[in-house]
This record gives structure tokens, sequence and C-alpha cells, in this order.
């Protein structure tokens, strides 16, 4: 094994100017494979990127609920009927819109997230937003999420600003991020919602959110709110809000069927690419190949050799494209505030699927090498 390592070894870096090319082709595949699922992976993380920092157990929709920004109403009153089934410990109204900020140095308007609560309900788990709850009771504050984007201008604590054509004040700030439902989030409170929408009725509620009691079930709670709420609420455990979701975003918008079969795509960029760097350089190592064969190697130990090759060949490929994948993920995050993040799983994945396609490429391209007379390969 370790002369069928170094010829390998010393194959692949005889020509050192078609080394150089056969690994940057296969890095560029696997960059490029890296990012497509960097960005496809970020939809199901900004899905619930809000819901995750919510505190609840079931959530009560209204049945034309599509996602959190689109989310529809349904009356205030089924959150006192939910109170009163066995196992629920508390509930609490969520309201949601989108309202256009004003961008104080530019005049420009750009869309903005609303989440509104009342400030004695505990809807976050973030201890930042709880500490500054008693703030949104005076008329016209909000808190701003740090992650909104820079083209929104200031954004300083103090700040006032136009909000869906009333002026607010930003009276903190906070970080959670709101992934592809906005360019900017604030938070403020019920009556200071109703503000912003000319005074709507409070008693038409966006979400609804369910905190049960110590050792009850979620799935018999919710079995049971089902069975006392009326058609015009839906009743989704936590679990079952966070799958159906990822499942709005992955199959529902441009943003996850873009982003998906962009990864499709890549893939099979990839696959090609490297099957051609590698037939590519079985055609020109015909000779040694032949060479070897005459010389009473098998075909199996052939396949071994090239198989070899290509496995160092996208080991050297893997490691330029790492750390150029992490560079890029970073300023898309800088850039985009997207949670574009590398796992070590994606990274091993990633490093193992090179491999297998570099060895299924391998013994796809050694067909004519197998098959062929050595004279003939001169």
């Amino acid at each position: 094994m370790t002369v069928k390592l170094a010829f390998a070894w010393h194959s692949l870096v005889h020509h050192k100017v078609r080394a150089v090319v056969s690994v940057g082709g296969i890095s560029f595949s696997i960059l490029l494979v890296f990012v497509q699922v960097g960005l496809y992976d970020s939809v199901f993380r900004t899905a619930t990127m809000v819901q995750d920092r919510l505190h609840y157990d079931i959530m009560l929709v209204a049945p034309d609920y599509a996602f959190l920004a689109k989310p529809g109403t349904f009356p205030r009153r089924r959150l006192q009927q939910a109170r009163a089934v066995p196992g629920v410990e508390s509930t609490a109204p969520l309201y949601v819109g989108i309202k256009p900020w004003r961008n104080q140095q530019s005049g420009r308007h750009w869309r903005l997230l609303i989440l509104a609560f009342r400030p004695e309900d505990p809807v976050f788990l973030d201890p930042e937003i709880t500490e500054q709850a008693a703030a949104l009771r005076k008329p016209d504050t909000v808190l701003l999420d740090r992650r909104t984007r820079p083209e929104f201008g200031a954004q300083d604590t103090g700040l006032i600003t136009e909000l869906g054509h009333r002026d607010v004040e930003v009276a903190g700030q906070y970080t959670i991020g709101f992934g592809f439902l906005a360019n900017g989030a604030v938070i403020t409170s019920d009556q200071n919602f109703s503000r912003l929408y000319d005074g709507r009725p409070l008693e038409e509620v966006n979400v609804g959110l369910v905190k049960l009691r110590p050792g009850a079930n979620g799935e018999d709670v919710a079995k049971s709110l089902r069975g006392v709420l009326p058609a015009d609420v839906r009743v989704l455990t936590r679990a079952e809000q966070n799958a159906q979701e990822r499942q709005y975003w992955a199959t529902q918008t441009s943003v996850g069927l873009i982003n998906g079969f962009g990864t499709v795509v890549a893939t099979i960029v990839g696959i090609v690419i490297l099957y051609q760097v590698l037939a590519t350089d079985l055609t020109n190592h015909l000779p040694e190949y032949a060479t070897l064969k005459a010389m009473g190697y098998t075909g199996r130990s052939l396949a071994q050799l090239v198989v070899l090759k290509v496995i160092l060949l996208g080991l050297l490929a893997y490691a330029p494209a790492l750390p150029l994948a992490l560079a890029i993920y970073a300023a898309t995050h800088e850039a985009t505030m997207l949670p574009i993040v590398m796992t070590g799983t994606r990274a091993l994945a990633i490093l193992a699927l090179t491999l297998v396609l570099s060895t299924l490429a391998a013994l796809v391209s050694l067909r004519k090498l197998r098959t062929a007379d050595p004279a003939d390969l001169y």
C-alpha cells in the first residue's frame, strides 16, 4: 500500500501545472456545494428564528396562517377558553405586523417587522427584552433589533423616527434576528401596536402562546384544546409549528425553492467537474497505466492506484475549499445578517461526499483502461 500511495502521489504532482488546475477545478466544485448548502440551511434556521425565542409550548393560530409575517387573525377570547383546559398554565396574545420605517438621513422607507405583546406577559425568553418591557408602556416606544439592516439609518436608543406614518422613540435594543421575514424588526406593546394601526382592536389576535403546567403532556393538552376550541383557530405544538414554518419556507417561497434547486444544481455541477477532471487525468496518463498493465498489474491493482490518486486529489482540493467557504460564510453573514454558519457535521459530510464521488468517478473512468489492450494504450 505504501508503494501504491507513493506512486499515486508522484503521478499526481509530476505535472505541477496540470495538478494545480485539477485541484482548482475540484476545489471550485466543493466550494460551490458549500455555499449552496449553507444558504439552503439558513432558510431553515431563519424559519423559526423568532419563534425559538418565544415562551410557549403550544401555539394558537388562525386557519389561514401561512407564516409568522402573514399570520391571519382569530378572536382573543379563544385564549380565555384555552386557559380553562386542564394542563394549561397561562396564555398570551402576540400581535404581528409590517410597517415602513423611515431612514432619517436618506428619507427612504424600509419594511420593518413589528412584534407586540402585553408588557406584563412573559412572552420572550430573552431576559434583555423582559427587563425593558416596562419602557414600552410609554406611548409610541419600541425596542429595535440590533440586527436591523444599516439601510434603516441611525438606530441608537433615544432616536425618534417615523414608523408607519407615526413618530416613535427607540426605548432600547435587543438581539434576535428576523431572517427573510423583513430587513429589520422592532418589539412594542400591544397598546402601541394598536396606535400604529390607527386604533386597531386588540380583540383580534395574530398568534396565541400557550404555556403548560409542569408535567403536563403537550400532545394530550393539544388534543384537548382541539376538542374545545372552534374551527376559527388551529392548535399547533411547538414541534408542529416549527415543522410547518420550515416546510413553508422550503417549499412555498422563492427563497427556499431557489436555494434548494441551487443546492441540487451545485451538486450536479460538482459531479460533472469532478468526472471531467478525473477522466482527463486518466487519459493523460494512459501510457503510464499501460506500462503497469503490461508489467502484470491486474485491473484491481490499477483501480486501487487510481482511487488512491483521486482520494489524494480530493483531499488537496478540499483543503483550500473549506477556509474559502468559511470566508464566504462570514462575508455573507456580515452583508445580510443571515445565520449562515459552518457546522462540523456539514464539513465532514461534504468531505465524505467529495471522497465518495471522487472514488465513483474514478471507477467509472476506469472502464476504458480495464477493457483495453496495453499495446492500444500507447
